[in-house]
């Protein structure tokens, strides 16, 4: 059983006629008022030391995507009372002309991918507790925010710009920049850039490096 990580992104990299993403049916989220009362710990840690604290953090997450889109979607655009579009959020996020910026793709599955090539399960359930705090923590700090798309509609709908950004990815991180996902479902790393070592980091690296011997060793 094949297993997808985010360092080998799944199938979803390969554009698709048969895509999930391109399913004509209603995507909504879910408006989940009885979680607007929920908050983290200053410790997200201790938020998913179980199933009923993972499951908190994880309302927690669904419950600021929704509220964020619901700051910008104008009515009728689909985000109302039904689920959270999981699986469809980059038909979702087209019909309301938004998109999520500062994803974590480098540490999380992108929205309707799964870690199982044969599994037909791709609702936000599927990412595992590391994934879930990842979302929570780059939601928590405001890195990863939903804002109108900056794109002209015709390229979204065509796939030639993305639905999702990923985050910049940090120095090690083995690919040019961070990941996107578009309408059709593939994917790229053409978002923003890695970044680039600290001075720290190179100090580091630098002086683990093996010394040169000495010229008069040599004779």
């Amino acid at each position: 059983m094949t297993q997808n990580t985010c360092d080998n992104p799944p199938a979803s990299d390969q554009r698709s006629s048969s895509s999930p993403f391109m399913d004509s049916s209603p995507a909504t989220f879910t408006s989940m008022s009885n979680t607007s009362s929920l908050t983290l710990t200053s410790n997200l840690g201790q938020s998913s030391n179980s199933v009923g604290g993972l499951n908190d953090v994880l309302s927690w997450v669904k419950h600021q995507i929704i509220t964020q889109v619901a700051r910008l979607a104008q009515p009728g655009t689909g985000f109302n009372d039904k689920t959270l579009p999981w699986k469809l959020m980059p038909a979702a996020l087209l019909k309301a002309n938004l998109c999520i910026k500062g994803y974590p793709a480098h540490k999380c599955l992108l929205p309707g991918e799964t870690h199982n090539r044969i599994s037909k399960k791709k609702g936000i359930a599927v990412l595992t507790q590391k994934e879930v705090m990842a979302l929570a923590h780059a939601l928590k700090m405001g890195t990863m925010v939903i804002s109108r798309s900056e794109y002209e509609r015709s390229a979204v709908i065509a796939s030639e710009k993305p639905v999702v950004v990923g985050e910049a990815p940090p120095s090690d991180w083995a690919h040019p920049g961070a990941r996107q996902l578009f309408l059709d479902g593939h994917t790229d790393y053409n978002g923003p850039a890695r970044l680039k070592p600290s001075t720290a980091t190179a100090k580091i690296k630098k002086g683990n490096e093996a010394p040169k011997a000495p010229s008069s060793a040599l004779h």
